[in-house]
């Protein structure tokens, strides 16, 4: 399995000869490069936020095939953008995929569309492929639900760390240790002046009060996991 992080909480996961794209948002031009060249088979959006859905109909104009899951209101609005393939969902359901199956969970957030339309429920994914389960929290505070998640036996926890608009370190670490990954990954944090916080820190504390192991990613970076 190989992860790319495209910058704030836009993730690209290479697994079993599939490409999928997490919330798709390129803050930088050469971010947008790095994105637009890579493959695409399945785009997950958690929510309607222009900060995690703007660059859907572009990329999904570069990949035309591409399937583009999220929760139902926000699938059909992007539908009516032009998007061809969609697979609507919400929190409990799974839909099945080439490369395994992707369950919804929830998410405590609000969810807009950029032009300002309702845009359902904000969701999390748990990815679940041959090569372990990756749990993408998407943006939400700490709910105890994320208990009964970690049961599931999650290999990748990608959280947000940021604050604000999402859990910030504190909440974010007390989610690791409830959902107990093998890894886990800070996300969604110093885009923006009101979302800065030092991953390193955060990341000690994570290896001081749990037995998860820590992986900190460098925009553009790619590891194979």
């Amino acid at each position: 399995m190989k992860l790319t992080w495209l910058g704030h909480a836009c993730w690209h996961i290479n697994v079993d000869g599939k490409s999928i794209l997490v919330d798709p948002f390129f803050a930088s031009e050469s971010i947008r490069k790095i994105g637009e060249a890579l493959p695409v088979d399945y785009i997950l959006c958690t929510h309607g936020h222009a900060d995690h859905c703007s660059d859907v109909v572009p990329i999904c104009k570069l990949h035309p095939n591409a399937v583009l899951i999220g929760c139902f209101e926000l699938v059909n609005w992007f539908a009516k953008k032009g998007v061809r393939s969609v697979e609507p969902g919400n929190p409990g359901g799974t839909i099945m995929t080439s490369f395994g199956a992707v369950t919804f969970t929830f998410a405590s957030h609000s969810s807009q569309m950029p032009d300002g339309s309702y845009g359902g429920i904000a969701v999390g994914f748990i990815i679940n492929t041959k090569e372990g389960s990756v749990y993408v929290a998407g943006d939400t505070g700490f709910f105890s639900d994320m208990e009964f998640i970690g049961r599931s036996g999650i290999k990748i926890a990608i959280v947000p760390i940021g604050d604000r608009f999402t859990m910030g370190p504190e909440q974010a670490l007390e989610a690791i240790k409830v959902i107990k990954p093998t890894m886990a990954i800070p996300s969604h944090f110093n885009t923006w002046e009101p979302i800065q916080q030092d991953p390193v820190s955060w990341a000690k504390e994570v290896h001081y009060q749990t037995k998860t192991l820590p992986v900190i990613f460098q925009i553009g970076e790619c590891k194979e996991i």
